[in-house]
């Protein structure tokens, strides 16, 4: 759900809910815990808050809270445990701190930051934390900092490209979805970690696995060709995949896709939303409007029976990323990459007979000619960016989602990192 479309009281309550969240008290959690599995905090994870030799440590404050659940710092004992290393949090700098990411290196040539390529952290001094807990009890932050690499002074950075962060991030959402059948369903700035390889590169840690879509075959393939086609102006092929999910207009739906107007297609629903409706009712978004609106909605799912649940969250997931690529500049030509990963699944699909496979490469090929006009508009928008123009190409986009929703009776009011 995107609470864009609510009123601005509720937007305002869900912009805290990536990571600070008014937080549960510990004696709620280990009330949770206990019921659950029967065991307190102390027993289930072998942890001592009174700095117990041979035991492990956990804090009670919750690092970060998010809209169902809460975050904890521990460092478990080694007969806890069903491999070698120590349980610990997972480092890096968060996807919104633009500052930390792109502020110069100190941590030494050749070398990355804590955690790279699964590299052990180094472990906590348990005296050191043995002695914290028994001199000062309510002290909670028990987790070693691990940030030599900000420098002396504390001002240093990963010194990584966000153009780097967002292509690996479109890569990796845009091959789960077109190559693997995959979709993550909570894809927030929350959920991504940066980290510095030693090559200077980006290296990013995706978090929160509990919810993906699982895509069939047959409907992968088919979400593929559908992405290619709009990049084409396809329509004919449009048509007939969204017709066949129960979907009678495939203008709206494109643009829903791409986030922003489609123009290839016939406009039929917007348009006639228009005819309806006199200039004073599209300015005052009326009931009348929202009603029309509805209308609209229900003759683009014509057969509810036939639409794929799968798209919910798919577009879900694609809102989401174009707001982590227009939070960082635009760095991306998010789209293009985006359809590049929709033509080579039709090469790389192992369901796909040889021969198809050799044709969709043949038409991959022709496709990637196709895309530089996409490259055109992005690297235009750069080039306007250079000379003051402050909107990117995201922005653009998002100002285009903002005028076709008042034209359907509602209000977007903010950002994706807004909530």
């Amino acid at each position: 759900m995107q609470s864009a479309i609510l009123p601005p009281e509720f937007q305002q309550m869900f912009s805290k809910m990536f990571d600070d969240a008014p937080q549960n008290d510990w004696k709620d959690a280990e009330k949770v815990i206990l019921e659950d599995f029967g065991k307190t905090p102390e027993e289930l994870f072998g942890v001592s808050f009174s700095g117990e030799p041979g035991k492990g440590v956990m804090e009670r404050t919750a690092r970060a809270s998010a809209s169902v659940a809460q975050v904890h710092w521990a460092s478990l004992s080694q007969e806890n445990l069903d491999y070698e290393d120590e349980s610990e949090w997972i480092e890096g700098v968060r996807l919104w701190d633009k500052e930390t990411l792109t502020r110069p290196w100190h941590g030494g040539w050749r070398q990355g930051s804590p955690g790279c390529r699964g590299t052990p952290l180094d472990p906590p001094n348990r005296q050191k934390i043995a002695d914290i807990i028994r001199e000062q009890p309510l002290k909670e932050h028990l987790k070693p900092k691990r940030d030599l690499w900000k420098g002396l002074n504390g001002k240093g950075g990963l010194g990584v490209s966000l153009k780097d962060c967002m292509q690996t991030m479109v890569d990796l959402f845009s091959a789960q979805m077109f190559l693997w059948g995959l979709c993550h369903c909570d894809p927030h700035p929350g959920n991504i970690f940066i980290r510095r390889l030693p090559s200077g590169k980006p290296e990013l840690v995706l978090i929160d696995h509990g919810l993906y879509v699982h895509m069939q075959p047959e409907f992968r393939h088919q979400y593929s060709l559908f992405w290619k086609s709009l990049m084409t102006f396809d329509n004919k092929t449009i048509g007939d995949i969204v017709r066949s999910w129960g979907i009678n207009n495939p203008d709206v739906f494109a643009s829903a896709t791409l986030m922003r107007p489609y123009t290839g297609g016939d406009n039929s629903t917007s348009a006639g939303m228009k005819r309806t409706m006199s200039k004073q009712e599209q300015r005052e978004r009326s009931y009348e409007m929202q009603q029309q609106m509805r209308k609209g909605i229900r003759e683009v799912l014509a057969d509810e029976k036939k639409w794929p649940r799968e798209l919910i969250f798919i577009g879900r997931n694609m809102r989401i990323v174009q707001g982590n690529n227009q939070y960082l500049g635009a760095p991306v030509n998010r789209i293009k990459i985006m359809g590049g990963w929709a033509s080579r699944s039709l090469v790389d699909s192992p369901e796909l007979s040889y021969r198809e496979r050799l044709v969709n490469f043949g038409r991959h090929v022709l496709f990637k000619f196709v895309l530089f006009g996409s490259d055109v508009i992005f690297y235009g928008s750069k080039v306007a960016q250079f000379f003051g123009r402050t909107q990117n190409l995201e922005d653009d986009m998002e100002a285009s989602m903002k005028k076709a929703a008042v034209d359907m009776g509602f209000e977007l009011n903010h950002s994706v990192f807004e909530g």
